[in-house]
């Protein structure tokens, strides 16, 4: 099988192809991110990258020798998380490439096969407009039903169809669900709840001092953010009585736990002028007392999780105002700054992952902690280390950009 696959990211057509036994003669990617190149050539160094979709017309392609063609179109301008511009947004608009694409390769080999998706949360007009594109309407299948994580997609394809009586529709069967639960994904520790969602709150009440943190511990919680190798961290809630009294003695515990992957105990906060203290940019971590305090006065922390009553909660644009985060919970604290969203818990899943804000709690023993690049991959369906040449934060991106592997293994199914 010939295979042209658009947007490729990290490869996880070929990956699926390769999974369900369907033999690859040639493998054209379209990609223009640096490292989601060299993470396909380093599983598949037989891929033939042939570069900006935009200009495809320069391709040298024999045309009617693609059986397959793949396409998972830019979904910032159709997702609930991004400004809803549309399906002729700036970047969701090129799944118009993909069709003039399909169409020239239709009028060379008519049998060729498609697969396009996109997201759920894509309006109705929207998937109207695609799927009147496409000549077909799509199947609906969430990522929770293989993987631990809520993902929910639309995917179009010729694949296996049928006639309704109105329209043609893609006819892949729902998977079975495997129940797989965020708790059995993650590499330490235990979760209870089924599903994370964002936590959100624009408070900027900062300490500056040892003292005050102190002071602070006891009432409610720690203001310290800290960044480690490839993502923000932060100190987290409910065992200040770990903290060390010496500042000096401090900066070398902060630092030896920063350089052992570890968290420091106490609360979450995010910088005001950032998404969230997890981020994909940050590769100056600060690993002092002076650091901290400076990060505090600059830019300042928005409150995002706190104790109350003995129990440990988190803000959301609930009745309520906020939830409570029990053991096994996965936080989900994407969207900090967003008057809509706030703070999200969820239970036995997770959320879905995204290729801008993977921004994943897990909480055990009173210690929060962010997911781990073994657990993002888990919640994509790929083995462990699959991304291990990458740093966390260009992990992330791909991964929260990409297609979960054991779905696109199932549509796949239905070739052979």
């Amino acid at each position: 099988m010939n295979v042209l696959s658009l947007f490729n990211g990290m490869n996880t057509g070929r990956q699926a192809l390769e999974n369900v036994g369907i033999k690859v003669e040639k493998y054209y990617s379209s990609e223009i991110k640096p490292y989601a190149i060299e993470l396909t050539q380093h599983h598949f160094p037989d891929t033939i990258q042939v570069g900006d979709v935009t200009k495809w017309r320069e391709w040298e392609i024999d045309w009617k020798s693609i059986d397959l063609i793949l396409s998972g179109s830019p979904c910032q301008d159709l997702s609930a998380a991004g400004k809803r511009a549309g399906i002729n947004g700036k970047k969701s608009s090129l799944f118009f490439t993909f069709v003039e694409i399909l169409e020239h390769i239709k009028a060379v080999n008519p049998k060729v096969l498609f697969l396009q998706e996109n997201v759920g949360s894509a309006s109705k007009l929207d998937v109207g407009i695609m799927s009147r594109a496409l000549g077909v309407y799509p199947v609906r299948i969430n990522s929770s039903l293989l993987t631990a994580q809520l993902r929910d997609r639309y995917y179009w394809s010729n694949i296996r169809t049928k006639e309704t009586m109105f329209d043609l529709v893609t006819d892949i069967p729902q998977p079975k669900d495997r129940k797989i639960m965020f708790k059995d994904i993650i590499t330490d520790g235990v979760v209870i709840r089924v599903k994370a969602l964002a936590l959100l709150e624009s408070e900027s009440r900062v300490c500056t001092s040892q003292e005050s943190i102190k002071k602070r511990a006891d009432r409610e919680f720690i203001n310290m953010v800290y960044v480690d190798r490839d993502k923000a961290h932060c100190l987290l809630q409910g065992d200040y009585k770990m903290f060390i009294k010496d500042e000096i003695k401090q900066d070398i515990y902060l630092k030896k736990r920063i350089d052992n992957g570890q968290q420091t105990p106490n609360l979450i906060y995010v910088d005001t002028d950032k998404h969230t203290c997890l981020k994909e940019s940050d590769s100056r971590p600060p690993t002092s007392q002076e650091a901290l305090k400076h990060r505090n006065e600059t830019t300042g922390m928005i409150t995002l999780i706190y104790e109350e009553n003995n129990e440990l909660h988190c803000k959301t644009n609930t009745s309520k105002g906020y939830d409570t985060i029990t053991e096994n919970d996965c936080i989900d604290l994407s969207f900090p700054t967003s008057t809509t969203r706030r703070a999200r818990v969820t239970k036995g899943k997770s959320p879905c992952i995204m290729e801008s804000n993977n921004n994943l709690y897990s909480y055990k023993d009173g210690i929060v902690r962010t997911v781990n690049q073994i657990e993002m991959e888990r919640l994509q369906g790929f083995p462990d280390g699959y991304t291990s040449i990458l740093s966390k934060a260009k992990a992330g991106s791909l991964l929260g950009d990409g297609w979960t592997l054991p779905i696109i293994e199932h549509i796949f199914k239905f070739i052979i």
